[in-house]
């Protein structure tokens, strides 16, 4: 009798379970997948949940509720009822809003903070806006912010500009770890290709110093980008999650595939990710201004053909022969999570291209001829292997600790011979970093939070020349382009932060940090006879910052930030033999010191009802003795002067990387976004950046004006974009004397302004496909972006597959 008894209360009370708790899915209503964070809640906040990743929450104890709000930063609000949400199946589905509110950012401190509490100008990046963009590189996916101005010495490149900043005065973070290295050049820097965006979970762009935090080279901006996490099994039980995706581009006859594989249990998980890419001869527009109707035109080729330079006629001169490549990225991470306050991550990524053709050297001629036969840059290899571990204990020096140490190989090389030349000359640079990076915080009343770390990082640099004869096939050694004798380049530093809410109205944000900078790199073979065998550099630098976002009234935020960056010089600066243009050569500089940025912005952020915003912000900054490239004395061993040096069989002028006087840096950016509808939306993005050295000369990284117009529509499955993109004239006399150098690259005016217009779409068939695709350049113009040597696609249709599993 107990025994039945007993079963029946068991069945009832499972009945009743069943009956009484409630799960409430929300998905989004343009491509159905579940909206992770979603914040449900009465009007008094008396009740609330959040979704978790699958976009469910458990809602039982809503229902007496007349009134519930369900809300996302990504997405417009939606207010309901449980009856409502009853007849709806308890599944909702939510219109994406272009207007950010209360969004989370990581890039400024290394922990999550509200936006909202951040004074620093952010452009913040998430997977949908990629996967909906469909960049075919990580340079691409900068650009699509239509914040972020980027140039390309060839197809296979992509080099960010950022408030006159670029190259190595750019700091590239990846999972929180360091990216640059000691031969970042001071030139066009394409490395950002090496990351892989169909990899990354967000990317978030800081503009403006960002050395508090991240030490040396973050002058302009910090790119950090964020790979997918490893989510662990929220049941508990083994669980596997696949996506994909195939896509071909016309413009280049590319071909991309990705696949992405998690699986995950209670206390393990495991992603593991592959990407390919072929990308062909990139077609340039045919649409030209009747005054350069032969501007960006190929009209002829180097081939080989039976062990001989032959000059061919190319037969469709929009046709940038000489310009394809592909790359290839691997991902790999594992998770364990022990209990609750241990987390342990592993993670390796791997990058390699093939050959990527130097485009911008095979357009260059010599009496009507191509210059060079061959020039390329050899497969470009990144590996970085992380340990990274967290630690949430409330002890009395942290409530959170992260540990990460980090290993990176790099290698990358050049390849160039002139046009019936036998002899291919090369030059090969491998690195070994290795990092340590300690990140603590602590939370010190109710209202502030401290928080300090400390980094460490060596590169280990070999640098190696050769000149094979092709006649021969015999070899013998070349100049490198860095010291042979090898080089080390040591980094450390520590920093402290605080964050603290004043009052309602007022957030505070400031931070000091000192780091030190110890470079030795030495001769084994002294070719050019220079006056001294050996470089050596060590320097320290203090560094600060403080800022105060300010809510005078609700959805209006002032933002007021003020702070000093710097950059040490690095192997590039100091060490380098290379011909930067033709008839120049950079030559090493051994008494280069540091260069220092004092920066002030203003932002003004602006939601009006939930229905539009206004983003403002305004920037200045003072760069003290600039690293830039001059004409310089070169001095041999016995004291002699000469303004010029013999460097690969050419007699060439001497320059290199010195401390001007100062530089002064200013501009703005407006992003104006409108909710006309709950189907429309319209978005206006628009930079403008200037800046001149103490000569009065033009800065060689400050972009034209630039900025993007869209009118996007939503609706079920559905979502499109059309858009315009628009760049304004750089004029020959407002060009830097380094870019002038290169006038093969510009009209004889410069460069001129241009508009495309752009359509995007993406579908989704069903939960688990979609299909994205598109129509760039529309009118087919020939462009080409200031500074770069390659033109931009013409007409360009894509169409890209996703599958998800």
């Amino acid at each position: 009798m107990y025994f039945r008894f007993a079963t029946t209360f068991i069945i009832c009370f499972l009945f009743a379970t069943n009956l009484f708790s409630q799960t409430l899915t929300v998905l989004s209503r343009t491509d159905l997948s579940p909206i992770k964070q979603a914040f449900v809640f009465t009007n008094d906040y008396s009740v609330a949940v959040s979704t978790n990743e699958h976009g469910k929450a458990n809602i039982t104890e809503f229902k007496d509720e007349l009134k519930i709000i369900i809300q996302h930063p990504s997405y417009k609000n939606i207010i309901t009822t449980y009856p409502e949400l009853k007849k709806q199946g308890f599944k909702v589905r939510m219109y994406e809003s272009i207007i950010g509110l209360d969004e989370v950012t990581i890039s400024v401190n290394k922990w999550e903070q509200k936006t909202t509490e951040v004074p620093n100008k952010i452009a913040m990046i998430s997977a949908k806006k990629i996967a909906f963009d469909n960049p075919q590189s990580a340079a691409d996916l900068l650009n699509n912010t239509n914040e972020v101005f980027i140039q390309k010495s060839q197809y296979g490149g992509g080099s960010p500009m950022i408030r006159g900043f670029a190259a190595n005065k750019l700091l590239i973070v990846v999972d929180g770890i360091r990216m640059n290295n000691a031969i970042y050049r001071s030139g066009n820097l394409q490395n950002v290709i090496s990351v892989d965006p169909a990899s990354l979970e967000s990317a978030e762009v800081i503009f403006g110093p960002g050395t508090i935090i991240y030490g040396s080279d973050a002058l302009g901006g910090v790119l950090n980008f964020n790979t997918v996490p490893v989510n662990l099994s929220s049941s508990g039980k083994y669980e596997f999650k696949a996506s994909s995706f195939v896509r071909y581009s016309g413009a280049s006859g590319e071909q991309s595939e990705n696949l992405l594989l998690n699986f995950r249990y209670k206390k393990w998980g495991f992603v593991s990710g592959l990407s390919f890419s072929d990308f062909g001869d990139l077609k340039a527009g045919k649409s030209r201004d009747d005054k350069y109707s032969d501007w960006g035109l190929r009209s002829d080729y180097v081939d080989i053909i039976d062990g001989q330079d032959t000059v061919i006629q190319n037969p469709d001169p929009h046709i940038q022969y000489g310009s394809a490549y592909s790359r290839t990225n691997i991902l790999q991470k594992v998770r364990f999570k022990p209990g609750d306050s241990l987390d342990l991550n592993l993670s390796i990524l791997y990058s390699t291209t093939s050959n990527i053709p130097r485009y911008d050297r095979l357009i260059q001629y010599s009496d009507s001829l191509p210059k060079y036969a061959e020039w390329y840059y050899g497969p470009q290899e990144w590996l970085m292997g992380s340990v990274n571990l967290l630690n949430k204990k409330n002890s009395k020096f942290y409530d959170q600790f992260k540990a990460s140490v980090a290993y990176q190989y790099y290698k990358e090389s050049r390849h160039d011979r002139k046009l019936y030349a036998s002899d291919l000359r090369s030059r090969t640079e491998k690195l070994n970093i290795f990092s340590l990076n300690i990140d603590l915080n602590k939370k010190i009343s109710h209202t502030t939070h401290f928080y300090y770390g400390f980094e460490e990082v060596i590169n280990f640099i070999d640098s190696d020349g050769l000149t094979k004869n092709l006649d021969s096939e015999g070899s013998t050694p070349a100049s490198s382009r860095y010291p042979d004798g090898g080089t080390v380049y040591n980094m450390g530093a520590f920093y402290s932060s605080i964050k603290s809410k004043f009052s309602k109205k007022i957030d505070f944000l400031g931070g000091i940090r000192y780091s030190n900078i110890y470079l030795n790199s030495s001769f084994d073979s002294n070719p050019f006879n220079f006056s001294f065998s050996s470089l050596q550099i060590q320097t320290g630098a203090l560094n600060g910052s403080v800022g105060i976002a300010f809510h005078p009234v609700q959805d209006l935020q002032l933002n007021f930030n003020l702070g000093s960056g710097f950059r040490a010089p690095n192997l590039d600066d100091v060490g380098k033999v290379f011909d930067s243009e033709p008839g120049n050569v950079v030559i090493p500089n051994a008494n280069l010191k540091p260069e220092y940025a004092y920066n002030i912005d203003f932002g003004l952020n602006w939601n009006i009802q939930s229905l539009a915003q206004i983003k403002l912000s305004a920037f200045y900054t003072y760069l003290d003795k600039a690293m830039v490239r001059r004409d310089f004395q070169y001095t041999d061993e016995n004291g002699n002067t000469f303004d010029s040096i013999m460097y690969d069989n050419e007699m060439s002028k001497v320059e290199a990387i010195v401390n001007t006087g100062f530089a002064h840096l200013w501009g703005g950016n407006i992003i104006a976004s409108y909710d006309i509808t709950e189907h429309f939306s319209v978005i206006t993005t628009a930079n403008f950046t200037y800046g001149i050295d103490s000569d009065e000369l033009p800065m060689r990284h400050v972009p034209p004006f630039f900025g993007n117009t869209s009118l996007l529509y939503k609706t079920n499955r559905f979502k499109t974009s059309v858009y315009v993109n628009y760049n304004g004239v750089r004029k020959w006399d407002d060009m830097a004397p380094s870019e002038q150098d290169k006038a093969y690259l510009y009209t004889v005016d410069g460069t001129p302004a241009w508009t495309t217009l752009n359509l995007r779409v993406s579908y989704q068939l069903h939960k688990n496909i979609q299909v994205n695709c598109g129509m760039e350049n529309i009118l087919d113009l020939h462009y080409r972006p200031y500074s770069s040597g390659i033109s931009a696609a013409g007409r360009n249709f894509y169409l890209t597959i996703r599958a998800s599993l």
